[in-house]
């Protein structure tokens, strides 16, 4: 549906003994997109913009496809034709409908390797009402229970009011069916404790009928639906009829025990920060009245709907898990539902992978992708997108969550042309727990020795744009990772204690570090100076002059005993 495109990237060269050689690396792609909200799922308001922006570092330069899957589908009524631009990773969407509700990913690819995008679930609240066919007839006993559905084509329910109403009138033609919310009256809003609306499904249920439930031969019932984003977004349908009667041999003042016409499934799951919705509705006469525990306790006021028939928790926690008791009671008897809550906490993530890693050929590279949760996320490998079949490259070691490949091998091409990789790739590396999944790519760079420095004390090689430099381990400095060296160089000149910096903070200047009881002091050569002070300082020093109080010059010998 949606095409791939190509967009292009500077290559970048290195000069080695043998002449000019064309480094290649697969793609690190990195994505935004708008709206920015958390979560296993995005929900847009109804017709506002949506847009993916994605680019991908490759050499040579990356192509792309975008995957959609369709969560809803066509035709949805009364929706417009789907309109989007795309370019080369790149998505933009005017006007968000159900018609584009679903799964999107982009991936990125050359001769190098495949990566992907984090799926993103864009939903939005979507009503398509049904109200073409013929008015339906529902026959309602006195004293006794019915329900009418909401018909229709429904998205996200927490983000839809729904409301029932009657309307009088000698007829009811299309043109009215369209206009009911405009008519003046009589309209008469139903949800008053004995005629309850679901919010969970649109549906109204009569929990005793009455004889006056059955109003004069025009009159009908009928839902509205409306979304909470846009209120202008309103659907009329579900048109209905209802009859009463009392049954021959009915008492119309006997009463009736609670009974469950609807409840929440015994067990609910929800992620964190996901809208949950727990229904509770029965029949009776009197009309029972609700209430609601949860482990034992009464629940807040807060989380109930008007008549106690809902409990509404917006972006739930973990503390909300337990287990909660709706109880329907009447003069003839009390009954009680357990409803299991289950919110999912995040899945954490405690080792994640590198965006890309640089192995120098023939050498050896290792890292970790480690998470937690509950359950406890499983580890699925993948290159270039497919799932990793053991010993599918003999080079390659995986152990639960690290992933290491030895004696790497740099990419070459044949003599006829055709380029062989090498073990240039991209590993995926996905957590999931079957309520959440998080998806990390790691770009596997190989190259020939004499493209990175020699790299000393624990350096790793690394890549910055076009240029490969040494990433230095605590305490060590330099282009190769040399180790500090308390003295001045070429002289025995002393040092000079600088202003106290905060610890963890990297001082870049010609000068060492002091470590006193883990605050790190800045200490700088003393220079000639016109000025008549013992040293110069350069932009940006941090060092003080030794007219300083809170300065003080020490000998070399002194700062070696100190640092020990």
């Amino acid at each position: 549906m949606f095409a791939a495109a190509f967009f292009q990237v500077v290559l970048i060269f290195a000069f080695v003994s043998t002449g000019i050689t064309e480094i290649y690396y697969p793609p690190v792609l990195t994505c935004t997109h708008s709206p920015m909200k958390s979560g296993s799922s995005i929900s847009v308001v109804y017709g506002s913009p949506v847009s993916i922006n994605c680019a991908a570092d490759a050499s040579p330069a990356a192509s792309y496809r975008l995957n959609f899957e369709k969560t809803v589908t066509d035709p949805i009524p009364g929706e417009n034709a789907t309109q989007y631009a795309e370019s080369p990773g790149q998505l933009q969407i005017p006007s968000f409908n159900g018609r584009l509700a679903g799964f999107y990913t982009y991936q990125a690819s050359n001769d190098f390797g495949t990566a992907v995008a984090k799926k993103l679930h864009f939903k939005t609240q979507f009503i398509s009402v049904d109200n073409s066919g013929p008015v339906k007839s529902l026959l309602l006993a006195q004293t006794r229970s019915g329900m009418i559905p909401c018909d229709g084509t429904f998205l996200d329910y927490n983000g839809i009011n729904f409301e029932w109403k009657y309307y009088a009138a000698s007829s009811l033609t299309d043109a009215a069916k369209t206009a009911l919310t405009a008519v003046p009256g009589p309209l008469v809003n139903l949800d008053n404790g004995r005629l309850i609306v679901d919010r969970t499904s649109g549906s109204l249920y009569f929990t005793a009928g009455l004889l006056t439930d059955s109003h004069a031969s025009a009159d009908h019932y009928f839902c509205v639906a409306s979304l909470k984003s846009n209120a202008s977004v309103v659907g009329v349908g579900s048109i209905s009829k209802v009859t009463t009667q009392l049954k021959s041999g009915d008492n119309p003042s006997l009463e009736h025990p609670p009974a469950f016409m609807k409840t929440s499934a015994a067990s609910v799951d929800v992620n964190q920060d996901e809208d949950v919705t727990l229904v509770c509705i029965a029949s009776g006469k009197p009309t029972p009245k609700i209430s609601w525990t949860k482990d034992g306790t009464a629940l807040a006021s807060n989380l109930q709907s008007e008549y106690n028939t809902h409990v509404l928790i917006k972006k739930a926690q973990t503390s909300d898990s337990g287990v909660y008791k709706c109880t329907a009671h009447n003069s003839q008897n009390t009954i009680s539902q357990n409803i299991v809550l289950t919110v999912y906490g995040k899945l954490a993530i405690m080792k994640e992978p590198p965006v890309e890693i640089v192995v120098i050929e023939g050498k050896k590279a290792s890292f970790q992708c480690t998470g937690s949760g509950s359950p406890h996320p499983r580890i699925k490998w993948y290159i270039n997108t497919q799932p990793y079949a053991a010993d599918q490259n003999p080079r390659i070691k995986i152990s639960g969550g690290t992933f290491t490949i030895e004696n790497a091998k740099i990419p070459s091409t044949a003599s006829d042309g055709t380029i062989d990789p090498g073990d240039n790739m991209v590993v995926q590396c996905e957590l999931t727990n079957n309520h959440q999944t998080v998806l990390f790519n790691t770009g596997i760079h190989t190259v020939n020795k004499s493209t990175c420095p020699d790299c000393e004390n624990g350096g790793k090689c690394i890549r910055k744009s076009t240029a490969y430099v040494c990433d230095c381990t605590a305490g060590f400095f330099g282009e190769t990772c040399e180790k500090c060296d308390p003295s001045c160089p070429g002289s025995n000149l002393p040092l000079i204690i600088g202003v106290t910096v905060a610890a963890g903070v990297v001082v870049i200047a010609f000068a060492v570090i002091l470590i006193v009881l883990g605050v790190k002091k800045k200490l700088c050569c003393q220079k000639p100076s016109s000025t008549g002070r013992n040293y110069q300082t350069e932009p940006g020093d941090l060092c003080l002059d030794t007219a300083d109080s809170n300065a003080g010059e020490v000998g070399a010998e002194n700062v070696v005993s100190q640092m020990n």
